[in-house]
């Protein structure tokens, strides 16, 4: 996840803490008031990233690659894409046509109008607590309703959204979601969360976003014991990522 922002245009730096999972970040968010180059995310096997930078990237103007391992590649990826083509995010598969899954680019425009989305989360909360973290920047907000296509249920794990709803608020956006399924992100263009740097510190982020304790195994159940390193990136020996070939020339 650092890595993937960090290719966005995120400064990242790790700043003396006080907790027990290591030291506290710096982040200094992406500039969206200045055109990018095309850039590559190489999600690994990490369904946070593939899922929580796309709205992200969507934000910034330039072009974002998106790719992984070719388990990944399985991952289910059409809620997270429906989504950014329902806002207006010009999103396309490596022969230029509808993506559905990995590999796919965003094409960034440095705004996102927002306004009422329905998208069926019931397959992960994942889709809600992206949408929304990148909502309080979009024009007009956002305005997120949950709404299953085939009767599958509610979202699970509804205490993650309400977590990414208190991180939210705690940097002062304003959100509403007294009405079960909905969820109203006002916009906030000069809230902490889109000017100047935020800290963030590992004792106080949620279980998912802590860096794993020294000598323990990476994300990837085969992968060795190594350093510490942040729960959320996902394996972190993933091979050199190579673009589709009709994107090679973009970067």
């Amino acid at each position: 996840m650092i890595e993937a922002l960090r290719q966005l245009g995120a400064t990242i730096t790790e700043v003396p803490g006080d907790g027990a999972f290591g030291p506290d970040l710096a982040v200094t968010p992406i500039r969206l008031d200045a055109p990018g180059p095309p850039t590559g995310i190489d999600c690994g096997l990490a369904g946070t990233v593939m899922r929580f930078v796309p709205p992200v990237a969507a934000l910034r103007r330039g072009v974002s690659l998106f790719d992984g391992d070719p388990h990944a590649r399985k991952r289910p990826m059409g809620t997270i894409i429906e989504a950014l083509t329902g806002l207006g995010v010009a999103v396309s598969a490596p022969d230029g046509g509808p993506a559905s899954s990995l590999p796919f680019a965003v094409e960034g425009t440095g705004e996102v109008r927002g306004g009422h989305l329905v998208i069926d989360a019931s397959a992960s909360s994942q889709f809600v607590s992206a949408l929304l973290l990148a909502g309080a920047r979009f024009t007009e907000g956002l305005h997120l309703e949950h709404r299953s296509k085939d009767n599958s249920g509610p979202v699970p794990s509804l205490d993650h959204i309400s977590m990414t709803v208190s991180v939210l608020r705690g940097v002062g956006v304003a959100v509403d979601d007294s009405r079960p399924n909905h969820w109203i992100v006002s916009p906030a263009p000069s809230a902490p969360l889109t000017s100047g740097s935020s800290r963030i510190s590992p004792t106080r982020a949620p279980s998912w976003l802590r860096p794993w304790p020294p000598g323990a195994p990476s994300a990837s159940p085969t992968g060795p014991p190594g350093p510490p390193r942040w729960a959320i990136c996902g394996a972190a020996s993933s091979p050199p990522w190579a673009p589709p070939s009709r994107w090679r020339t973009a970067l």
